[in-house]
């Protein structure tokens, strides 16, 4: 009895009680829980199992192909806003009538509108002032249709809910972008200011 109590005592290294290598068993240690915490919070999805997918993003073949004869960036502008002021309509009457997958669509193709009309004023070149005035344009355009799709969240059931929060989301980023040419260094030329 008394040689199986003795194979259980553990000799202890001297090397270990080294103030540095103490420090180093006591860093291991602190990595190892904040990994093991950091993938239980990081296992958490930001979609729900429970939610319903999110839309395809694209607009219709004809709504694409009108944006697109467009050449003036104020004239395509309008056109965009005016098509997204109908899918956001839809789409209001869509919730309304219960038809989520229908409003889904709508939504998403207001998010295909939105994101070619950024990326087309973008790429012009802003020096000319009707580019600029064209992304002030849409972004006061964005800002009233916002509320609207707001009112759209608060109506839908749990499970439509976290596609229609990242669109609000989506439309706060397009707006900083739109409004970032406007402060840029471009817009007033730099001075030498040396007197």
């Amino acid at each position: 009895m008394e040689n199986s109590v003795k194979n259980w005592n553990i000799a202890v290294n001297p090397q270990l009680l080294n103030p540095f290598c103490l420090g180093l068993i006591k860093l291991q240690v602190f990595i190892f829980f904040t990994l093991a915490c950091n993938s239980v919070v990081l296992s958490q999805s930001v979609f729900d199992f429970d939610s319903a997918p999110p839309p395809v993003k694209r607009m219709s073949k004809n709504e694409g192909q009108t944006l697109f004869a467009e050449n003036s960036p104020k004239d395509r502008v309008n056109l965009a806003l005016k098509f997204m002021d109908q899918r956001v309509s839809q789409a209001e009457s869509l919730a309304k009538s219960g038809d989520y997958m229908g409003m889904y669509d709508q939504l998403g193709a207001f998010q295909a509108i939105m994101d070619d009309t950024l990326n087309y004023l973008l790429r012009q070149p802003q020096q000319k002032g009707n580019v600029l005035d064209a992304l002030k344009k849409y972004e006061i355009g964005l800002r009233k249709l916002a509320p609207r799709i707001g009112v759209i969240l608060r109506e839908l059931p749990p499970n439509f809910d976290p596609y229609v929060r990242l669109l609000l989301k989506y439309i706060r980023d397009a707006r900083s972008k739109a409004v970032e040419p406007l402060f840029g260094d471009t817009v007033v030329p730099n001075q030498d200011l040396s007197l």
